[in-house]
């Protein structure tokens, strides 16, 4: 790093012209003191290798060191670590002299490839990449700085597929290895005692550091822990030392295992390629080179490769894993065709920004005394010789162009008392390979002169560069061209991280030392005006500064991430028993220095490894399939079903008499009124649901479809329909509602849209006060917990506090891409549907949390199960609500429940959340309903209301499908595999977490197509398969079978994909009506499709059209997309795809989306088809309310499970205002 700043040994006075002999003085004092009885860990031992072992890791740096330790802390394996350099010394212990290091055979030595763009003030234009090479690795080159990056770097690489490696889920990795011995820090949530690595301020500091960090709150930023909780701001560096000295990782977790039996070190050990029986695919060993002399040993288990993200590479392509015309064009016969070497990332920085002082603050080589300062640091450990190789503070700032949270900066500053010049040349300049033009015109005239500098980084750059061979020869060094500075916003963003350094300097704080920019420029930038934008960018591009944080080149992905080398495990795709642990698996880079995150990433490697072959120690070769066991499986669906059943709140054994509210029904809307409701202490809540409890197989997202045929749902069929749901068994449709804790949350396919702002103006317009989009907006982010990387910040539209988790899918096919794709080619726009515009294609978000269904129930029930003012119980059908006739009243309800009957009062409300087929039949039940139908089945009218009516549904045409040439869909064979079910399990990814096969979806405004603000009318909803690609569809969407085996047999065996056209604003309006007054009789379902007079077909029609346009892209042409064309017999008297026969077959095969609503309309008294006011309660009636999908005026542009969850969050909040309890302002 900069400067490098110098100077390490740079701290101190040189006396001849190299300032070497600082080296002799220090070795010689450190012999005479006896240095090393001090340090409590000697170290390693080398051995001989043996001829086999279980685990061999290739690297000892630092991933490779934590691996080492982690993995033989199983007695019963065997472990070899091979390096290919020596073994530290005392004086890579020495933190001041970091930069000197980099002159010695303990680099790699590195350079990049000359480029026109970058590095144009370093000799042949070339950047320097040290890289250690010894044991512990970078980490006994780098400046020690202790930075994890931010916590949306980590969501970002688990919504790119990578399960498991969400903030959350690594935080604890990072707590794991660390000691921190910072008294202020130690002890918050964020950080670790006892760990391995130890983690502290330096000991010796300059006043310059503080002044540092109070400029950074004069401009506006917090003094704040960059490890903690919010990465922007200004600190103190942190750094791996212990005790004054550098705490490489082979210190921290090597030393103090060296004497284990199971872990064998050998040094000085290149290895020049994997060994890999090409018949079976499996890694089995190495070949390795020590003292000239080819050795091999061989891994029983695994490889693993933590060698860097140069020599990992180097090695995965040397030994045949790389691309395939590179690997061919250097003479490497290919095994593995993957894209081993791109995808390179590094911080680059920008140098030489350089502030003079007029006090001798700074570190600078003629007045510090040599003798004295090294002795010092021999015999106590103090003084400059402590500093993090001169870093002293460090800065996350935002740019105008960073993330417009604040939260996820994009420009770092490293801050150092020390400029190129402090050390008078000595060390810095020839570390960077700085130009002799350069440093003699700019630096040389301030040499030894006290200043200091800051030296801004990018933090995500968007250029990716490449490591490739240059030969098949393992000693020749690779080409490595990172391709710095190709993107013109890369270089824009440094800029702006200048001008705010600037400000930094001229703040305040550094006027009390006279601090003041110099202001000589670079002699190829002269043309330009000191500190314009161009004369900024020349210096970005001269001065262009690695900060040796290479990674990216083995990038992790799943397995349709075309990209990816590794899966999310860090398993090599298509090799077995090879892994990749090290900074080459980040898929994007880090938002920080990137040692403490490659330690991490050794830290979590080693435990799924673990897990991989132990299991509790449960492993058994003979089960295997794949990596992971049946007996992983198993243990896997174990845990999953305890969560559920000590999840879900047990059933009450002891009914009251009396509560202050009953609410009937446990889905969606039940769910969280229990849940907001007991917020309140004072108030008792009954929940009473007919079903029974969620069990663990309903919570595989895969599995939603086979949901509806067990006693989770109440199993409704429509009517004989007139115009729809003609190809469906006896003309009915099937209609699932969940009867289960979480309702139809736990049934549906867990897509989460919110609708169109519009929907809900157009409510509050029709004289429903508070229902207006500005109104609920608040509601809908209440319950939200985004888990999506690239909208957590935008915190207008989204939040992340609430207890429903919303993630897009941890695998999808190919095929969601092609979607995506496609309507970009036909002139559409990718789209967060939930925010500020719905029109677009977009992946879907979905009600999941790791894979997994997240039922209301989880997200609301679970939390508040020790609440001792909530009971539940569960299987009671509730058969009335009792009304006071008189008062026009409801004080309770009446329900069976094992074979008994039994009543319970409601001191204060009965509130129906029991859907909107359930909720309008139990009013009319209970009197409350249209006079005339309640007089034919002989119930006593109470208040006559038009309760049923209203009826409206999201349908849409079934069966649109298409055959393609690949085996890229899903099919049920291919998913139902053993191995997929124990990924599952063990892991939550892979093709079980896909909700019934949907991915994708588009909004469309088939008035307007071309205004992306406009209001849907039509929904496109992708499947990454079809009806034959699962046996269940046929018989859930209840299909006439001579339709079923003439249309769908014949492709039975077929790749497919198809889409649901799907209306979203329907004209046609249908009932629900009692079959009798016996509440277990299951009432009359009539949704009159497409009775309407011709809207509702002609936007279904236009759907199909525009399907028909995006197969015919040129992403989906790449598989051979082809519709499938054997004609419906409903309607094969037309002219197949003519208008006439589409209109034929969506009257066939008219598919429900399950979205009934609007039978218990809201709307005010003069509202003759309203049967609740605008806070939800039923005209004419005290103590009842009606709060689910049935109080909806018009069905939204949206899957309704999203706006009911925001129905009852409002709800919750009307109650209680109605019963004094005060709403906070932040709701």
């Amino acid at each position: 790093m900069a400067i490098q700043v110098l100077l390490a040994s740079t701290a101190l006075k040189s006396v001849s012209v190299t300032g070497l002999w600082l080296i002799p003085l220090l070795l010689g004092a450190f012999t005479y003191h006896n240095y090393n009885s001090y340090d409590p860990e000697s170290k390693v031992l080398e051995k001989e290798p043996k001829r086999e072992y279980d685990f061999v890791v290739v690297g000892g740096g630092s991933a490779g060191a934590v691996v080492a330790n982690r993995l033989t802390e199983i007695k019963d394996w065997n472990l070899l670590l091979l390096e290919s350099g020596p073994d530290e010394n005392e004086i890579t212990d020495v933190p001041s002299l970091a930069a000197y290091l980099q002159l010695t055979k303990l680099d790699w030595q590195y350079k990049t490839e000359p480029t026109p763009y970058a590095c144009l003030g370093f000799k042949n234009n070339r950047c320097s990449w040290p890289r250690g090479k010894l044991l512990g690795g970078s980490s006994v080159l780098n400046y020690m700085i202790y930075v994890r990056g931010n916590k949306y770097d980590y969501d970002q690489w688990e919504s790119f597929g990578n399960p498991g490696w969400g903030y959350r889920d690594v935080l604890k990795y990072f707590i794991k290895s660390e000691d921190n011995r910072n008294p202020y820090l130690a002890k918050n949530q964020y950080h670790g005692q006892g760990g391995y690595l130890t983690v502290q301020e330096a000991p010796w500091k300059t006043p310059l550091v503080a002044a540092f960090v109070e400029a950074g709150v004069e401009i506006g930023y917090d003094n704040r822990d960059i490890n903690g909780a919010i990465q922007t701001g200004f600190m103190m560096a942190q750094g791996t030392i212990r005790r004054g000295s550098r705490c490489s990782t082979a210190k921290a977790f090597l030393r103090p295992v060296r004497t284990r039996k199971n872990l064998d070190i050998s040094l000085h050990s290149h290895v020049t390629k994997i060994l890999i029986n090409p018949m079976t695919m499996k890694a089995y060993g190495v070949e390795y080179v020590k003292h000239g002399i080819k050795k091999v040993v061989y891994a029983r288990k695994e490889v693993i490769l933590s060698a860097g993200a140069i020599n990992s590479p180097q090695l995965l392509m040397l030994s045949g894993i790389g691309p395939k015309d590179h690997l061919q064009s250097v003479g490497i016969k290919v095994l593995k065709d993957l894209p081993v070497g791109e995808n390179l990332m590094d911080h680059v920085g920008v140098g030489g920004l350089t502030f003079l002082v007029d006090k001798p603050v700074g570190i600078v080589q003629n007045r510090l005394q040599a003798f004295p300062v090294t002795m010092n640091y021999v015999l106590n450990e103090r003084g400059p010789m402590t500093t993090l190789g001169g870093l002293e503070g460090i800065a996350f700032v935002n740019t105008k162009y960073a993330n417009s949270s604040g939260l996820w900066p994009d420009i770092q500053f490293h801050m150092a008392p020390a400029t190129f010049a402090s050390d008078n040349g000595q060390t810095v300049k020839k570390v960077l390979g700085l130009k002799d033009e350069i440093y003699d015109t700019v630096f040389k005239p301030i040499a030894n002169k006290d200043g200091w500098t800051i030296m801004p980084l990018l933090l995500r750059p968007n250029t990716r560069g490449y490591v490739r061979l240059k030969s098949s020869n393992p000693f020749e060094y690779p080409i490595m061209n990172p391709r710095y500075h190709e993107d013109p916003l890369d270089v824009s963003r440094l800029v702006e991280g200048i001008k705010i350094a600037l400000k930094v300097a001229n703040a305040s704080p550094f006027k009390q030392f006279g601090s003041r920019l110099y202001m000589k420029p670079l002699p190829n930038c002269k043309q330009h005006k000191f500190m314009s934008d161009e004369y900024i960018e020349c210096q970005v591009r001269s001065i262009s500064m690695t900060i040796y944080h290479q990674c990216g080149t083995a990038k992790m992905g799943p397995s349709w991430d075309k990209g990816a080398v590794v899966d999310p495990r860090l398993r090599v795709f298509g090799i077995e028993g090879l892994r990749v642990i090290d900074a080459s698996i980040m898929p994007t880079i880090v938002s920080g220095n990137t040692n403490a995150p490659v330690i991490m990433i050794g830290e979590k490697g080693s435990d799924m490894i673990k897990e991989d072959w132990l299991n509790s120690l449960c492993y058994f070769p003979l089960a295997t399939f794949g990596r992971d066991t049946i007996l992983d499986g198993i243990a896997g669906f174990l845990r999953d079903a305890a969560e559920i059943h000590n999840g879900e709140p047990a059933e009450t054994d002891f009914i009251l008499p009396k509560y202050d509210f009953i609410i009937v029904g446990a889905g969606t809307a039940g769910c969280i009124l229990s849940n907001r409701l007991t917020e309140v202490d004072k108030f008792k809540v009954l929940l009473i649901e007919a079903g029974g409890a969620e069990q663990v197989f309903m919570d595989i997202p895969v599995l939603a479809t086979m949901l509806q045929f067990t006693e989770a749902n109440w199993k409704y069929r429509t009517e004989p329909q007139k115009a729809g749901c003609m190809g469906m068994r006896d003309k009915r449709c099937a209609w699932p509602r969940g009867k289960v804790v979480g309702g139809s949350s736990v049934l549906h396919s867990m897509m989460h849209t919110r609708g169109n702002k519009r929907d809900y103006d157009t409510w509050a317009a029709s004289g429903n006060p508070g229902w207006d989009y500005d109104s609920v907006l608040k509601y809908f982010k209440k319950s939200e917990n985004i888990e999506i990387p690239h909208l957590v910040n935008d915190k207008k539209y989204h939040s992340t506090q609430g207890p429903m988790t919303i993630q897009e899918p941890r695998w999808r096919t190919p095929l969601s891409d092609a979607f995506l794709d496609a309507g970009v080619e036909i002139g559409g726009n990718i789209n967060d549907y939930n925010g500020k515009t719905q029109i677009g294609y977009s992946i879907i978000q979905f009600t999941m949390k790791n894979g997994t269904r997240m039922s209301v129930s989880r997200a609301f029930l679970h939390p508040i199960k020790k609440r001792r003012n909530f009971h539940i119980i569960k299987n009671a059908l509730v058969t009335k609500v009792l009304i006071d006739h008189k008062k026009k009243r409801a004080y309770g309800v009446q329900f069976e429940k094992d074979g008994k009957q039994i009543v319970v009062r409601a001191k204060r409300e009965v509130i129906l959340s029991a859907g909107s087929v359930n909720s309008p039949q139990l009013l009319m039940l209970s009197g409350i309903g249209p006079r005339d139908d309640l007089i034919k089945i002989n119930i006593t009218t109470v208040s006559d209301l038009p309760v049923g009516y209203n009826l409206q549904d999201h349908y849409a045409l079934g069966g649109l499908t298409f055959i393609i040439n690949t085996t890229d869909s899903l099919r049920f064979e291919r998913i139902a595999t053993l191995n997929n079910i124990i990924e599952y399990f063990c892991h939550h990814t892979g093709p079980l977490t896909v909700p019934t096969g949907a991915e994708a979806l588009a909004f469309i405004d088939t008035k307007n197509p071309n205004n992306r603000d406009g209001y849907p009318d039509l929904e496109l909803l992708f499947v990454g398969g079809s009806i034959v690609s699962q046996n269940a569809y046929r018989y859930a969407f209840d299909i006439d079978d001579i339709l079923y085996d003439t249309v769908y047999r014949p492709i039975a065996n077929s790749d497919t994909w198809m889409v649901f056209p799907m209306l979203l604003l329907p004209k046609s309006r249908g009932y629900i009506k009692l079959r009798s007054n016996k509440p277990h009789d299951k009432p009359i379902i009539n949704p009159n499709y497409f009775t309407d007079g011709g809207h509702d077909d002609h936007v279904i029609l236009y759907g199909i059209r525009k399907v028909l346009q995006l197969s015919q892209t040129k992403a989906f042409q790449k598989y051979g997309s082809k519709l499938h064309d054997i004609p419906i017999p409903n309607c094969a008297q037309h002219k197949f795809d003519s208008d006439s026969y589409w209109l034929c077959a969506m009257r066939a095969l008219t598919n429900t989306i399950y979205h009934p609503c609007c039978t218990a309309k809201m709307g005010p008294s003069n509202d003759p088809e309203a049967v609740v006011d605008s806070r939800l309660k039923v005209h004419g009636m005290e103590g009842l309310r009606v709060v689910d999908a049935s109080i909806m005026p018009n069905i939204p542009a949206a899957h309704t499970n999203a706006p009911t969850m925001m129905i009852a969050e409002k709800a919750a909040d009307m109650i209680k205002e109605d019963w004094g309890i005060p709403i906070p302002i932040s709701n």
